[in-house]
């Protein structure tokens, strides 16, 4: 006697092996679907700061000024002349040389340990003295971003104050942006005052206001070890180099002499040389020399470093590297069999 009748046969088992498919699959649904009811919709006005980060990622135009001793950047049109100052603390940006608008960045050490507020107030009495008819039109927070690469780490709140003033019959209008902010090189306490500015006649504002709006906003903070006593002009950041490279910047060590090297991405030094500045701390003297490096077979990243030896113990102190690229004894050959 048949139990089960053959067709009733095949259809057990056609679900004694699906139902264990079906489940399995229904385990590995997202939790919106298999219990909506479990779900809350967050607002699309409601974001992370971490997810407002991720999808900061701009590219600079125009020319870019990187200062390495306060550890800033800023972008200006490429037609712009720009003139550093001789303390290495910021610079001057115009459109020409007789333009009467000027931005100028800088920083400076809050040698003083004074308050934001102080800072503020001392400014704005300076600014009283020294211009006719000297008024504070509107003053607002204002976001500066501290970056590592194309990463935003933090931000860092400052404050714009927009004034005019009378120069004779011409009205002056300008923008003054103070910032506050610990200074990240080598882990100092010491607080570090960033100031960025311009002034024009208020006639010329509409010519260059979207410019300005342009600047402005692409002045930010950058994290790297960033200088004391030793400053490297050349190479900048991300240059090509090869063997020799020329190193040359700015130095106050003690008795003028320090060490330049060139190491790859695994810290391996490929060449290093004892350099003499101009002149020996307290006083900034010249250096530049053409150091001689092993160069590796392929083109890889690595690090032009300058480093004075503490007359303590010998390690290494006020250290200074710059990211660049290194090209191989490939790249080389291929230059001279094209020439």
């Amino acid at each position: 006697m048949k139990i089960f009748p053959k067709k009733n046969r095949i259809f057990s088992l056609v679900l004694f092996f699906l139902f264990p498919l079906l489940f399995l699959n229904a385990c590995k649904m997202p939790l919106s679907i298999r219990n909506l009811s479990l779900r809350r919709k967050v607002p699309a006005k409601v974001k992370t700061v971490r997810e407002r980060l991720k999808k900061v990622k701009r590219k600079p135009t125009g020319k870019i000024y990187l200062n390495q001793r306060f550890g800033f950047e800023i972008s200006y049109p490429e037609d712009w002349l720009e003139r550093e100052s001789q303390n290495d603390d910021g610079v001057i940006l115009k459109p020409s040389p007789t333009s009467s608008l000027e931005v100028r960045a800088c920083g400076s050490y809050n040698l003083l340990s004074q308050t934001f507020d102080e800072i503020i107030g001392d400014w704005k009495l300076k600014q009283g003295k020294e211009h006719f008819h000297f008024k504070v039109i509107e003053e607002k927070p204002i976001s500066i971003e501290v970056r590592k690469k194309d990463r935003v780490l933090e931000y860092q709140v400052g404050t714009a104050i927009f004034w005019q003033c009378l120069k004779g019959n011409i009205l002056i209008k300008g923008e003054q942006i103070l910032l506050l902010t610990k200074d990240l090189a080598y882990g100092i306490d010491n607080q570090v005052i960033y100031s960025l500015s311009y002034t024009l006649p208020d006639a010329y504002l509409p010519q260059y206001q979207v410019t300005l709006n342009q600047i402005l906003k692409s002045f930010h903070l950058l994290v790297f070890p960033r200088e004391r006593n030793i400053v490297i002009e050349k190479p900048k950041l991300g240059d090509d180099i090869n063997s020799p490279v020329r190193v040359s910047g700015k130095a106050r060590v003690f008795e003028a002499q320090f060490l330049v090297r060139v190491k790859d991405n695994r810290g391996n030094i490929l060449g290093q040389e004892s350099v003499m500045a101009s002149a020996g701390a307290p006083e900034w003297g010249n250096f530049s020399l053409d150091l001689t490096f092993k160069q590796p077979e392929e083109n890889t990243t690595g690090l032009v470093e300058a480093f004075d030896l503490s007359p303590k113990d010998g390690t290494e102190i006020d250290l200074v590297s710059i990211p660049v690229v290194i090209l191989g004894t490939q790249h080389d050959k291929s230059k001279s069999v094209m020439e």
